[in-house]
């Protein structure tokens, strides 16, 4: 078991054009390394110079499973235009104290060899647990946003973890039938695709998994989590869809 996180950070510091609307900050933070030492990234988003209270704060990850990644994260961070998008969608939760961590990949090994494993053989998304973290890149995951939620004196409120196949939102069993599921399901059939469905993990696969990402998020930080399936590898998850749909499904929460 990996005892110590990485302590040194590199900042890329985007600032948006000030206007009546809030000011953001993006900072790029390598949070750790891979197996194979390639540098993990997060990206931090967030109102410049503003102290809060009672701050809360969205997780974003992908990459988990590198057969089904789809870079959707990354067109949101390498688009000065999609950031500025997102800047006026969430202009009133920036300047309220939000703050999006975007993990475009969390598996880099695993993307480049389009493998659902990491490097030492282990699926990522059955990782999260307390008892295991094997693999440095879920352990440097968790332990980076646990301890930069605690510098903001921030809570976790939502956390979207994308994979693919099947068209699906899985949140953890304790949430299959929370009314805010039902509305956060109809919120991605209108904003991504009607073909969206709301499911129980175990009916969808056939079978139960210990130690996924939304469990963890959802368990240990008590955020809504899900698990995000894309319909397919080809499908449309453009970028604008998902800042309608994350839009939607935090002003549900």
């Amino acid at each position: 078991m990996l005892r110590t996180i990485i302590t040194t950070f590199t900042f890329f510091f985007l600032l948006l054009p000030l206007s009546v609307m809030a000011s953001m900050e993006v900072k790029k933070i390598q949070y750790g390394y891979s197996f194979k030492n390639k540098p993990l990234y997060a990206y931090k988003i967030a109102d410049v110079g503003s102290n809060h209270a009672n701050r809360k704060a969205v997780i974003l990850t992908e990459g988990a499973h590198g057969n089904e990644y789809k870079s959707i994260l990354e067109e949101l961070i390498n688009s000065p235009k999609k950031l500025e998008k997102f800047r006026a969608k969430f202009h009133k939760q920036l300047a309220a104290g939000l703050i999006f961590y975007v993990f475009p990949m969390i598996n880099p090994d695993g993307v480049e060899k389009g493998s659902r494993l990491s490097s030492m053989g282990i699926d990522l998304n059955r990782d999260f647990d307390d008892k295991r973290l094997v693999n440095q890149e879920s352990y440097f995951l968790v332990n980076f946003v646990e301890n930069d939620l605690k510098d903001e004196s921030a809570k976790a409120l939502f956390a979207v973890d994308y994979h693919c196949c099947g068209g699906a939102l899985l949140p953890p069993v304790e949430l299959v039938d929370d009314i805010r599921s039902k509305k956060i399901i109809k919120a991605a059939q209108k904003s991504i695709s009607p073909k969206f469905q709301l499911a129980n993990t175990k009916k969808f696969f056939g079978k139960k998994f210990v130690g996924t990402l939304k469990d963890y998020w959802f368990s240990k930080l008590g955020a809504y989590s899900l698990t995000y399936e894309s319909l397919d590898l080809e499908s449309n998850d453009a970028i604008d869809k998902q800042i309608n749909w994350w839009h939607e499904s935090i002003s549900i929460l």
